[in-house]
């Protein structure tokens, strides 16, 4: 037994001078350099990627306040326009009504209403010409039968 812890003992006294020959304290030191030089490294390379990121950051929010400033000329000019046409409308001494391509009404002039009496009060922008026709036949001012806008005057006249 005693044998054996001798034994032991030298095997761990030749495995403890092996690891003291490595030179720990230079393995340590090379070790932390390795570190410290990968961290400053990845320092390095989120300060890069941060910095990009925030050009790309400024950049977009530029861009944006470019694009609203141009929406709001755009906006500015598109209500300019809708004026003009419907002062424009509304200087005509016929009546005018003017439909989007599905038969959507967009606007119509005053004279319009008046030659429409009955359709005063429902004339609104989205009135379909389908209404309009149905709301015309249900009137009773047409005499053809049709939608077509044939006036039977008497009845107008006889109306006021």
């Amino acid at each position: 037994h005693m044998r054996a812890n001798l034994s032991y003992s030298d095997q761990l006294q030749k495995l403890r001078d092996e690891f003291t020959r490595i030179g720990t304290h230079q393995a340590l030191e090379q070790l932390r350099a390795a570190i410290e030089k990968d961290y400053a490294e990845q320092t390095q390379r989120g300060n890069l990627y941060s910095m990009t990121l925030l050009g790309v950051v400024i950049l977009l929010f530029v861009t944006l306040g470019y694009a609203m400033q141009r929406l709001a000329a755009a906006r500015k000019s598109a209500e300019r326009s809708w004026s003009q046409l419907r002062d424009a409308v509304e200087s005509l001494t016929e009546a005018f009504a003017l439909f989007d391509k599905s038969g959507k009404l967009v606007l119509a002039n005053a004279q319009y209403e008046k030659f429409y009496p009955w359709l005063k009060d429902r004339m609104q922008p989205g009135l379909s010409l389908e209404q309009i026709s149905r709301i015309n036949r249900d009137s009773g001012h047409f005499t053809n039968g049709n939608d077509l806008p044939v006036l039977d005057t008497n009845s107008m006249l006889s109306d006021q």
